[in-house]
């Protein structure tokens, strides 16, 4: 049962997150923002950096990337 419920209360949270982003409710966090800043200044060295990488090498970074994606939006 209680598992049952954990999962539902994700579903919600999920749901609750992830719906309408474009409400004028929607909080924008400072943070956030300098967070998004820092990562597309990087964005430019990260792609030189995978150009010059082997297809191995470069598969592995992107799906452990993915994976850290993906474990950041579940949190």
């Amino acid at each position: 049962m209680k598992n049952e419920v954990t999962e539902k209360l994700e579903v919600f949270l999920q749901n609750l997150r992830c719906e309408d982003a474009k409400r004028e409710t929607l909080v924008h966090l400072d943070s956030c923002q300098k967070e998004a800043e820092r990562l597309a200044g990087l964005e430019e060295q990260y792609t030189q950096a995978m150009d010059g990488l082997e297809q191995r090498s470069r598969a592995i970074l992107e799906h452990y990337i993915e994976q850290i994606l993906s474990k950041a939006f579940a949190e």
